[in-house]
């Protein structure tokens, strides 16, 4: 990761890190194949470069603010 990252201590954030891990752990998951960390300068290649730590941290926030969506809770409000 290019800087350090702060968490709050609940058990949100630890759900996040343990998916975190468990998906570093796995290739598949971390680096799928195809994946390319160096993308060309073209819009119409999107969805096609994958930056591993950073790809999967924007996955489980979108998944933990999905989640809070769907159970009614605007994330800013908790």
């Amino acid at each position: 990761m290019e800087g350090p990252l702060l968490f709050h201590k609940t058990e949100e954030t630890r759900q996040l890190i343990k998916w975190a891990i468990l998906c570093a752990s796995t290739k598949n998951c971390i680096e799928p194949q195809g994946a390319n960390i160096y993308c060309p300068n073209d819009r119409e290649t999107e969805g096609h470069c994958h930056r591993q730590d950073q790809s999967v941290n924007n996955i489980l926030l979108a998944n933990f603010e999905m989640s809070l969506i769907y159970l009614g809770i605007k994330s800013w409000e908790k």
